[in-house]
């Protein structure tokens, strides 16, 4: 953003003049300054702040000189959000918000350094020491312009230089004790990118390759002038498209649309944005404005707030910066650039905010043939009709009368050709209001271009259509454009201009699948259907700007269409002919009996990155950080969708171990242990490492789970009318003739059918003897014999009220079975039985709970003896050391170090005996803490005196009485020593320089306290004081509800408690009631909550509000989230109570403020059913009830 100094702060310039630069010319009245070449202001500032950084003035050049070039001075920390004074020109607040923002620099200065003293700062940044006498003066004397420049290039240098030495602590020399630095790998990559981004030349129109930057610029100057140039359609002609389309919004959404925006949906918005993305031509990123909210905030709001409600103009701060990348390795031409727009942080807040209400309504009104960024659905959905179509349409066999094609387009520059009135005319035609159409448009149509060519910035455009790639607003604009041709394809096709394509005689006709500016149309094959197809295209090329690339587009036929026959309608459509699509939507469309062949490409791909690092880079944290983050998630795509083949699997695993012990070179290295191994989860002594055979079965499961929940889905009807019209997903058979896809679903499933059960909700559909529906992790079914009707149902049951007949079922069922029954909870109002996964705490498949019920966690955890185990590796995984230690700590508990015996116990050859002592093996014990040549490192540590007899103990068993005598901060301290040990004892063997063992505690002494004090750095330097909470009453004339659970395991009881006050704090009523069965504890809370809301109705006390200490129970309430667990049941009624208006809200308190209620649910424990208090309560809770409010004493 642009913006202008405050008035009186300008030397040399009078009160008049000020005025005048403000407003840019005395006639205007309204609208920012805004000059005729942004690139060359941008440049001058660039080259100002150049000159701060090499140690001159930042307010040396002469003020008059920068407001005569409409630059301005560079814009500074709280600066850099402006209000807007009674013109409407966007200015600096006041002399004291500037000092305010000194004030700050000063504070978050001291807390990254300390006090304003000279520090080493990062050399790339100059030296900035000399500025901070600069800083301190500012607290002194008056505040102007160049004061506030130069503050905050001290701080933006120090947050900088305290960024690199946090991120790169592991690294120093100080700290890492001989490791690699981050900064280095960081470097390395940076400078692989600019060099892999550097533009060399460019060839012109007439084939000329252009070298120099000026040339350059020319030749990128005019292409985005044409590219971004509208072709100015006619009314007439966007009418054709335009009059197939249909008003779809609800008025309900409508007005929600329309409603005035919040400054909390703009705050929202800002920290939604990932905070190290690239900033705009102003130069702040979203982490500044989220570090200084609290500073800048209440600026940034009101301007959004202007913009969004008051119809201000964005032009302002709607000037982007479009950064250049390349498709391709060798760049040549403009169409192998990807141009990626850079937004201002403040208009981004903007438009991101219109984001955030749009994309809710976008299911209303966007086809389920597209799929892109929809709430709902996802890329799969496309996938997964696309391969059934393409399946369906190889699978048509010959005698058919008619053939079918399916086509593949290509839109050529899909977002730049955006014609901005088409845009505006969809979202008239679809229902949205004028009001909320001028918003969106006011952030379309106001933007203009720099660009970035080598580093520096150039160039001037403006264009008259397109939508920017990085603005939040781009996705679903285009997705109303698309909206278009699926209107006008839809209509076709009602018309019987456009035919579509049936997979199955029971599935819908699909006739176009849209992601995005991906397109897959269906039709038949016959001349009348390629020319209607060609003249909608057209139609809908010339209304919205878009162009469909007919030399990249290709088209595919059944098997009924003869070669001559082929070659005619490929003529007519100009496309190229195909056997069969390649891939779609980065999938194989085809996948034979050779699948390694087809899925090849992903092990190559997993090697190549291996290749481009180098283990020299990390240290095993890192490693740890790659394998997970980066070499795992390369596969995860495909198996989305497909079953990988085992020899794939158990190839990438193989590369992935490689690369973890260090083996991506020509040499192989040690594996100390099996993948299977580091597939264990951490606090089972692993690394948390994916087995990506049982990750691809809960990836696909998802995808089953999807597919049962959504069942009008598109995807959903097409695979049921394909493979089961007459039964379920998790009863159909696989069959013959499925594609590979639904193979995979197939197996998928079989986890499905492992861990969900039955969620009771009237219970007339679940059989008591046949189906899953009781929560025992075994089978979920009854194992008791039939005392009752084999075919009957669950409601049988249950009592009139919907509550379980406990005599029944106590009667019915074994003692265990019973109570799994009586502590389902039941209610009276959702009758509907539904499909629920057990392992989630939310009911829904969740891809980790299915990935660790296929690992089967449950059946391993069970051995005897491994419960210390388990508690050591979470101790060890929790301790505040660096990741590499814990790393080191790991091996050599187990083991896993290169000592000689343990490399003799691995097969190796070689001499045992330490070449430190000469006097023992050399086992992980004696390098670590036995070897005569540590006495003094022994010595030295605490735990000399405390453990004697050592040396028959293994490492392990060390480590583990070690952790007996010590506190947790001097073993972190050990584990430090231990590791500094192997690395001394390391350099001392290979013959390289080593210190002595007496510097390895001060050594070690000297890391942990610099480790913990970039771990304070890291966190909020802001301490809050410690506030004991306590029940607070609620205003007058309202009634405020309690309530708590409390549950008995032993006795398998559960009880719950309600009490209901006045605002004068008076007991109105009080609840204890008990229930036969263990409740879950969310569940219980639950039905707490829905026992205190009857109760204020029953009793007469409301209006209410209610306050529950069970965070997860209140969040659901509030988010109105019925999830598909058990807890969904009492939720569902609770949603019901609720629309009571005599109900204000329902918030959470901690449990020292919910004492009464948390007493009373522990007192329903010792009794039986339900009892009430009127005005009283029980004497056991008097006390606690005069503590809440004192004047009742």
């Amino acid at each position: 953003m642009r913006a202008t100094n405050p008035p009186g702060q300008n030397r040399g310039l009078s009160q008049s003049r000020v005025q005048d630069v403000q407003s840019g010319s005395s006639n205007k009245a309204t609208g920012p300054i805004i000059n005729k070449d942004p690139a060359r202001v941008e440049n001058e500032r660039i080259s100002t702040q150049t000159k701060c950084r090499e140690g001159r003035e930042v307010g040396s050049l002469p003020h008059d000189q920068a407001m005569r070039s409409g630059a301005g001075p560079s814009v500074p920390v709280a600066s850099a959000v402006v209000g807007d004074d009674r013109d409407g020109f966007f200015s600096f607040k006041s002399v004291a918000s500037e000092r305010v923002v000194v004030e700050r620099v000063d504070r978050d200065v001291a807390v990254v350094n300390g006090p304003l003293v000279d520090v080493p700062l990062h050399g790339n940044y100059g030296d900035v020491n000399m500025k901070f006498k600069g800083v301190r003066d500012l607290r002194e004397g008056g505040v102007d312009m160049s004061g506030i420049m130069m503050a905050n290039g001290v701080k933006n240098s120090v947050m900088l230089n305290q960024n690199v030495c946090f991120h790169g602590a592991e690294g120093s020399a100080s700290v890492s004790g001989g490791g690699v630095k981050k900064g280095k790998w960081k470097r390395w990559a940076r400078e692989a990118r600019k060099k892999r981004n550097f533009l060399n030349g460019l060839v012109d129109g007439s084939g000329t390759l252009r070298v120099g930057d000026s040339e350059m610029e020319g030749i990128i100057s005019t292409y985005f002038s044409e590219l971004f140039t509208s072709a100015q359609p006619s009314a007439q002609q966007m009418e054709v498209v335009l009059n197939s389309v249909e008003s779809r919004l609800p008025l309900t959404l409508r007005e929600e649309l329309d409603r005035p925006f919040t400054a909390e949906e703009v705050r929202v918005a800002l920290f939604q944005m990932p905070p190290d993305k690239s900033p705009g031509v102003d130069g702040f990123p979203a982490d500044f404005f989220q570090r200084f909210w609290e500073v800048v905030g209440g600026d940034v709001t009101k301007l959004c707030l202007d913009c969004l409600n008051e119809g201000k103009s964005v032009e302002g701060i709607n000037h982007s910066l479009l950064c250049l990348i390349p498709k391709v390795k060798s760049v040549e031409r403009m169409t192998d650039i990807r141009p990626i727009s850079l937004c201002n942080v403040v208009y981004k807040c903007i438009s991101k905010s219109l984001a955030n209400r749009l994309r809710t309504v976008l299911g209303f009104v966007i086809d389920d043939t597209q799929s892109a960024f929809i709430s709902g659905r996802l890329i799969t959905d496309n996938a997964m009709v696309g391969f059934e179509c393409l399946h369906a349409l190889r699978r048509k066999v010959n005698g058919k009368k008619r053939g079918f094609m399916s086509l593949k387009l290509d839109m050529s520059k899909a977002y730049d050709r955006v014609e901005w009135n088409f845009v505006e005319g969809m979202m008239r035609r679809l229902g949205f209001s004028e009001n909320w159409i001028s918003k969106i448009m006011n952030c379309v149509s106001t933007v203009s271009y720099s660009f970035i060519l080598n580093g520096q910035i150039r160039g001037y455009i403006k264009p008259s259509r397109g939508l920017r790639q990085g603005d939040p607003l781009s996705p679903y604009l285009f997705l109303l454009c698309a909206q278009g041709l699926s209107s006008l394809i839809s209509s076709a096709e009602r018309c019987g201009d456009f035919a579509g394509f049936r997979c199955s005689r029971w599935g819908p006709k699909i006739t176009h699948l849209f992601f995005a500016d991906d397109s897959l149309l269906f039709t038949r094959a016959t001349l009348a259907e390629c020319s209607n197809l060609k003249r909608l295209l057209g139609f809908y090329s010339v209304a919205s700007g878009q162009l469909v690339n007919f030399g990249k587009s290709a088209v595919c036929f059944s098997k009924q269409i003869s070669g001559d026959s082929r070659n005619i309608l490929a003529a007519v459509l100009g496309m190229e002919i195909v056997e069969q699509h390649d891939r779609y939507l980065g999938l194989p469309c085809v996948v034979g009996k050779n699948k390694r062949v087809v899925f090849d490409g992903i092990k190559e791909r997993v090697w190549k990155k291996i290749q481009s690092w180098s283990t020299r880079f990390f240290s095993g944290g890192g490693r740890e950080v790659l394998i997970k983050a980066v070499l795992q998630s390369i596969p995860v795509y495909s198996m989305n969708l497909f079953r990988l083949p085992k020899a794939l699997i158990s190839g990438l695993h193989s590369l992935c171990a490689k690369f973890w012990w260090g083996g991506n070179g020509p040499k192989r290295k040690m594996h100390w242990c099996s993948w299977e191994t580091l597939c264990k989860a951490k606090w089972e002594g692993g690394l948390g490492f994916r087995d990506l055979g049982d990750f691809n079965k809960a990836m696909i499961a998802k995808q089953c789970w999807r597919i049962i929940n959504n069942p009008n889905s598109l995807v959903s009807r097409v695979l049921k009318g394909c493979y089961f019209p007459e039964t379920s997903l998790l009863d159909a058979k696989i069959g013959k003739v499925g594609y590979f896809l639904w193979k995979s679903l197939v197996w998928g499933r079989e986890l499905i059918s492992k861990g969900s059960r039955w969620r009771v909700g009237g219970g007339k559909t679940i059989r008591v003897y046949k189906d899953r529906w009781i929560p025992r992790v075994s089978t979920f079914k009854i194992s008791s014999p039939p005392v009752l009707n084999e075919n009957i149902c669950v409601d049988f049951l249950k009592l009139a009220d919907g509550s379980w007949n406990s005599v029944l079922v106590r009667n019915s069922f074994s003692e265990e079975e019973a109570d799994a029954i009586l502590g389902l909870p039941s209610g009276s109002f959702l009758e509907e039985d539904s499909l629920l996964w057990h392992y989630d705490i939310s009911g829904s498949f969740s891809v980790r709970s299915g990935y660790w019920l296929a690992r089967d966690v449950e059946s391993r955890s069970g051995g005897s003896g491994l419960s210390s185990s388990v508690s050591w590796w979470k101790f060890l995984w929790r301790l505040r050391i660096p990741p590499k230690v814990k790393i080191f700590m790991w091996k050599a508990v187990n083991n896993w170090i290169p000592t000689a015996v343990n490399l003799i116990s691995h097969g190796m050859k070689i001499d045992p005996w330490c070449k430190l002592c000469s006097s023992k093996a050399e086992s992980s014990v004696h390098a670590l803490w036995c070897c005569a040549s540590l006495l003094r490192v022994r010595r030295g540590c605490l735990v000399g005196g405390h453990v004697k007899d050592f040396a028959p103990l293994s490492f392990f068993d060390f480590v583990l009485l070690c952790r007996a005598k010590v506190d947790v901060d001097y073993f972190e301290f050990l584990c430090i020593v231990w590791w500094r040990v192997w690395f001394i004892r390391n350099q001392v063997v290979h013959n390289l320089d080593g210190l002595a063992d007496s510097d390895i505690i001060a050594w070690a002494s000297s890391f942990i306290h610099a480790y913990r004090d970039s771990l304070a750095l890291s966190s909020s330097s802001s301490v809050l004081q410690r506030v004991v909470p306590k029940w607070q009453a609620p205003p007058v004339g309202t009634y405020k509800i309690n309530s708590d659970a409390a549950v008995d395991s032993r006795r398998k009881i559960t009880g719950i408690g309600v009490v209901i006050r006045n605002n004068l704090g008076h007991v109105m009523a009080c609840l204890c009631q008990s229930f036969p069965g263990v409740l879950q504890p969310p569940v219980a809370e639950a039905v707490a909550v829905l026992r205190g809301l009857r109760l204020a109705l029953e009793a007469g006390l409301y209006p209410a509000l209610l306050e529950s200490d069970a965070l997860s129970v209140v969040k659901m309430i509030n988010e109105r989230v019925i999830p598909c667990a058990d807890i969904g049941i009492v939720l569902h009624d609770i949603l019901v109570e609720l629309g009571n208006p005599c109900f204000n809200s329902v918030s959470f308190v901690p449990r020292l403020a919910n004492c009464v209620a948390h007493n009373l649910a522990k007192l329903a424990l010792g009794s039986e059913g339900e009892f009430v208090w009127l005005e009283d309560c029980p004497l056991a809770v008097q006390s606690l009830v005069s503590g809440d409010c004192p004047s009742l004493l």
